[in-house]
């Protein structure tokens, strides 16, 4: 009885401090029970919520949004959800969700990837279930990114007829707006949403004839310089397109700052403003978005996102003084631990590694931190308030986000480990120039030597890689007359250091730099039948050459991963730094040929990997 009793205390200890988790059940139904973490951090004690996100997995990420709101509606009495776009996007949105608007329906088709128009879908059919005194609205309060929203506006603004334009000052740019409209909206039909060529930002960009981005500007000069044209052209629409204005206005300010510190931080201020605006303007709000993970962290870590002083939106309203968001904020980031960035966040936040060994494959879990037992979630427990872990192996949706859009998520966003260990076997050829050697011996050994090998190569997907190598190169003789047979036979061991170009889970393109030493031996054997001439043991004379070097190389290594095995291929120069005459005991040989190991590399591996 007393074991029993104590095996029941040590079971209340372990339970007593274990970490809070929850496996996520991300269904679009009404069932929020593995939710009641956040519960339990006082999620009713905060106004404003963000959850934080990696944008190249925008499946997932739809899942979680989705549920996220849905579960904040009904438990934290959140009505707003907010989008990290601007105006013109939200307003389209808010038409379609709350009147089912069919233009605006067509146009968030046209420029939206399929995963993001269904979590506007499922937003819709979740407004439509709502009591009026719950239904919700979309706020846009980032920089206007994807101006065709603010463009598209404006046409709809324009009244049908050109009968109140009052001189050619302004008809010219009224039918400008109209063209840019038109043009991106058959843009994104025949090239494709966020094709290469869609390109908004580039102010030379020229398409189909015109520059979209300096027919706008021209369209903002010509308004500013002729408002009260532009009033009795639109009348009680004025306030509205001068609205839409000012969001482009916004933008093209934002787009002269391009690589420079105030970009990232104008943008910054530019939400916090909206939001202090918003809560101003209505003390009871509460709100939701999913953000860049970089936007969302409540308190600044210097070495997270790359920016020695970003300081982030949530950072800015959780430490700011406005009163309905001074430690108002709740923050709850999403890591990917197969994401190829995945090992460069564990080094900020220690513990990742271990919360993700947690999290079981193709599962979403979220975690309240226990700092006072794992000290490695210190860094992570003062910048947010909770963390998820998306261990998808593939980013796959559930229920009404379907994979329809696998075709936008490339084979890069999620590969099934960043690391991994390759165990291979070589073989190819060296090309060499024994032209000297050949003529000074009489031999007829070939440039092209074969070789066989292993390398033991450590990669990490988009990363830096090194690989060492240990090559073997058999032995070829050649009779320059009938009594003397030359041998020559090889051995080369390298290191390389290089870095991925792709961000494929089955590609590595690893382009770098390397050094080695290479060592060649020329054995020269002499049959005589005078045994006089042979030496003391009566055995054939041989004499021995060796050729040492050491080189380094550049090239490129390309393997492809099928699930654990690998498939190489690499191909590299490398230059001889060393003496170029061979050497007999330690001594050079100041008559040999010459015979530099400056060469180029063909070679294939095939072998295993071991994800880490």
């Amino acid at each position: 009885m007393k074991k029993i009793t104590l095996a029941f205390f040590i079971l209340l200890s372990i339970l007593a401090h274990s970490q809070d988790k929850a496996v996520l059940n991300l269904a679009n139904d009404n069932d929020y029970a593995t939710f009641s973490v956040f519960e339990n951090l006082g999620i009713e004690n905060y106004n404003l919520f963000f959850t934080g996100e990696d944008h190249r997995y925008p499946l997932s990420n739809s899942d979680i949004e989705l549920k996220m709101f849905k579960y904040l509606h009904q438990k934290a009495g959140v009505r707003v959800f907010l989008l990290e776009f601007g105006g013109g996007m939200a307003y389209f949105i808010n038409k379609y969700i709350s009147e089912g608007d069919s233009l605006a329906k067509s146009v968030l088709k046209i420029n939206l990837k399929n995963s993001y128009f269904n979590l506007f879908d499922n937003l819709k059919d979740f407004y439509d279930t709502l009591p009026a005194s719950e239904k919700f609205s979309v706020k846009g309060i980032d920089i206007e990114r994807e101006p065709m929203y603010a463009v598209k506006y404006l046409e709809l603004l324009l009244p049908n007829t050109n009968e109140r334009i009052a001189a050619d000052s302004i008809r010219v740019h009224i039918d400008a707006i109209k063209a840019v409209s038109e043009y991106y909206s058959d843009a994104q039909r025949n090239w494709g949403r966020y094709d290469d060529d869609f390109d908004f930002d580039e102010p030379f960009a020229v398409k189909e004839g015109f520059s979209p981005y300096l027919t706008i500007e021209k369209v903002i000069q010509n308004f500013n310089a002729h408002k009260e044209k532009y009033a009795v052209l639109l009348q009680e629409n004025f306030n509205s397109f001068s609205t839409a204005i000012s969001w482009l206005e916004v933008y093209y300010y934002w787009s002269t700052m391009n690589g420079t510190a105030q970009m990232y931080l104008y943008r910054e201020t530019y939400m916090e403003q909206n939001l202090e605006e918003m809560f101003t303007a209505n003390p009871t709000l509460k709100a939701y978005g999913q953000f860049g993970r970089c936007h969302t962290a409540i308190n600044r870590e210097k070495e997270e996102c790359s920016y020695y002083y970003f300081n982030a939106l949530a950072t800015r309203l959780n430490n700011g003084n406005h009163p309905q968001l001074k430690d108002k904020v709740f923050s709850c980031p999403i890591f990917y631990p197969a994401s190829f960035t995945f090992r460069k966040e564990t080094k900020i936040d220690k513990d990742l590694k271990r919360l993700a060994k947690e999290t079981d494959k193709n599962k979403i879990s979220v975690f309240a931190f226990d700092t006072a037992k794992f000290e490695g979630q210190k860094k992570l427990a003062r910048r947010f308030n909770a963390v998820i872990i998306n261990n998808l192996q593939k980013d796959k949706s559930v229920d009404g986000i379907t994979g329809e859009d696998d075709s936008f998520v490339s084979d890069y966003d999620f590969h099934a480990s960043n690391e991994r260990l390759l165990l291979l076997a070589d073989g190819g050829f060296k090309n060499y120039n024994f032209s000297d050697v050949n003529n000074v011996l009489k031999t007829n050994f070939k440039n092209q030597q074969q070789f066989i090998g292993f390398s033991i190569a450590y990669t990490e997907n988009n990363g830096f890689n090194t690989r060492s190598s240990v090559l073997w190169f058999p032995s070829t003789e050649s009779k320059p007359n009938d009594s003397t047979t030359i041998t020559i036979k090889g051995f080369a061991a390298s290191m390389r250091y290089a870095k991925d170009v792709l961000k494929s889970k089955k590609y590595d393109l690893n382009l770098g730099i390397g050094y080695g030493f290479e060592r060649w031996t020329n054995t020269v054997t002499e049959t005589f039948t005078d045994e006089t001439r042979k030496d003391v043991l009566g055995n054939n004379r041989t004499t021995r050459f060796v050729n040492p070097a050491f080189f380094m190389d550049a090239g490129l290594d390309f393997n492809v991963h099928i699930s654990w095995v690998t498939l190489g291929f690499f191909s590299r120069y490398q230059f001889d730094f060393s003496n170029r005459r061979w050497r007999q005991n330690n001594v050079i040989v100041a008559n040999s040929p010459a015979f530099s190991l400056s060469s180029y590399t063909i070679g294939a591996s095939l072998g295993f990997n071991l994800e880490l």
